[in-house]
């Protein structure tokens, strides 16, 4: 669904993005949500029978929180260097955040969200900006192009003949 004041995450997915000489035993995190709340199929391919047994967000969360944790700790310890997660999406600030945070306060999750040190990125407020400034990368891009930055207008531009 679109509001996140009355729908519900049903699947939280990631991916830590290093160098290629670093090695994460781990790279991905991916995990469907119990929900008993009506599933759009139009935003997703997600149905609710595929749902019922699926882990509550609360379990799903607190592994994605231990995945984390254990993504910069071995980080860490391969480079003897901080690190600080980051979490970024495509209208980020405008979706998808908004719909995490409400869903950690729905299900009280609060003190667990605060032992991860996250950052956030918005991948649209950032080509927003660039445009803006008439950035380089955006001058053979018609007008029409540049209103248009959603990711798959961003990836065909980008890699022409690639899908």
């Amino acid at each position: 669904g679109a509001s996140f004041h009355d729908d519900h995450i049903i699947e939280i997915a990631s991916m830590v993005v290093v160098p290629d000489n670093v090695n994460i035993p781990n790279p991905d995190f991916t995990s469907l949500c119990h929900t008993s709340h009506h599933i759009f199929q139009k935003v997703s391919d997600i149905t609710s029978s595929m749902l019922s047994n699926q882990p509550t967000f609360s379990n799903v969360f607190q592994q994605f929180v231990n995945w984390i944790q254990s993504c910069v700790q071995e980080l860490q310890q391969q480079n003897a260097v901080s690190y600080h997660p980051v979490l970024v999406a495509h209208h980020g600030f405008g979706f998808d955040f908004p719909f995490l945070v409400a869903e950690i306060k729905r299900h009280k999750l609060d003190e667990i969200f605060r032992t991860v040190d996250l950052y956030y990125a918005d991948t649209l407020y950032d080509a927003r900006r660039l445009v803006k400034s008439g950035s380089s990368i955006f001058k053979t891009w018609t007008d029409q192009e540049q209103k248009k930055l959603g990711m798959g207008s961003l990836f065909a531009k980008c890699f022409p003949g690639e899908s």
